[in-house]
C-alpha cells in the first residue's frame, strides 16, 4: 500500500538535476499548509469473512471503526498527526520532502494525449531514472497538462531487480470535477485510480477521492485486492473522511 501513505511517510531529497526539478514542478505534499488543529472524522470499513454453520458457507460482514487525525504541529518540514480510535492513539510525524519516487536524473520523452472520461489532455512525458544500471533501479514516468485541474495526470512508478521488471504502481486520473457532500457542504474533488502490483504476486486497486481543501488530500478511499485475476472479496477497505476541519 503505497499511494498517498507512501507519499507522506517517505522523504527523500531530490538530486540537483534540472529536468528531475520540472519533472515534479507543480508538486505539493497533501498535508502542506495545514496548521495545529486541523482535524478529520474518519470511518474505515473493513470486510471480514465469516463461517455460516447453518448455511455451511462463507459469508462477509462489514465492520467499521471511527478515527480522529488531528495535526499537533506544522513546520515547512514536516507535520505530526496524532490517530486516535479503535483503542490506539499514536503520533506520526509525516515529512513534507518529495517521495523517493522522484529521485534521479531526469529527461523529457516528448508529449503523449491521455484520454480522461473522454476529455483528451495533451501531456508532456518526463522519465527520473535512478542506478537504472545496477542491480536494483527504479523508473518513475510522469504525465503532465496545463490544462489539467490536477499537477499530473499519470504516474508510473517501477523497481527493477537484475534488469528485469519487478514492483509497479500507477496512479491515473479517471475522473474530474467529481463533487462529495461533507457534513452538509460540498467538496470538489477529482477521482484517481491507483493500481499496485508486483511480479508473480496479486494486485491492489485503490479508487480516491481527492481534495485539496482537506487535510491530507484524500476524501475517500476503496480498496481492492485481486488475486489470480479474481477479487477477494475478504480484502475489501474503505476510508471516507465524515467531517473535517482545515486551518492554514
Amino acid at each position: 500500500m503505497r499511494g498517498w501513505l507512501f507519499w507522506a511517510l517517505v522523504p527523500v531529497l531530490l538530486q540537483e538535476d534540472e529536468a528531475a526539478r520540472a519533472a515534479i514542478q507543480g508538486w505539493r505534499h497533501p498535508w502542506a499548509g495545514f496548521r495545529a488543529g486541523s482535524r478529520l472524522v474518519i470511518n474505515e470499513t473493513t470486510r471480514r469473512s465469516h463461517f455460516d454453520l447453518e448455511r455451511k458457507q462463507t459469508v462477509f460482514r462489514d465492520q467499521w471503526t471511527q478515527y480522529v487525525w488531528t495535526v499537533r504541529s506544522a513546520t515547512p518540514e514536516a507535520v505530526v498527526v496524532r490517530m486516535e480510535g479503535g483503542g490506539k492513539e499514536s503520533e506520526i510525524p509525516i515529512p513534507l520532502a518529495p517521495p523517493g519516487i522522484f529521485r534521479g536524473r531526469g529527461q523529457a520523452k516528448g508529449g503523449e494525449n491521455l484520454d480522461v472520461g473522454g476529455r483528451i489532455y495533451r501531456c508532456a512525458v518526463f522519465t527520473i531514472s535512478l542506478d537504472m544500471d545496477r542491480d536494483a533501479g527504479q523508473r518513475t514516468t510522469i504525465w503532465r497538462c496545463p490544462e489539467a485541474p490536477v499537477w499530473a495526470v499519470r504516474i508510473l512508478s517501477e523497481t527493477f531487480a537484475g534488469g528485469k521488471r519487478n514492483t509497479w504502481e500507477e496512479e491515473r486520473l479517471v475522473e474530474t470535477g467529481k463533487n462529495l457532500e461533507i457534513e452538509g457542504r460540498e467538496v470538489s474533488c477529482h477521482v484517481f485510480e491507483v493500481t499496485t502490483e508486483s511480479e508473480g504476486g496479486g494486485r491492489t486497486v485503490n479508487r480516491e477521492w481527492r481534495c485539496e481543501a482537506i487535510p491530507g488530500g484524500v476524501a475517500r478511499r476503496e480498496t481492492r485486492l485481486y488475486e489470480g485475476g479474481r477479487e477477494n472479496e475478504g480484502a475489501y477497505r474503505k476510508m471516507e473522511v465524515v467531517s473535517f476541519e482545515a486551518r492554514r
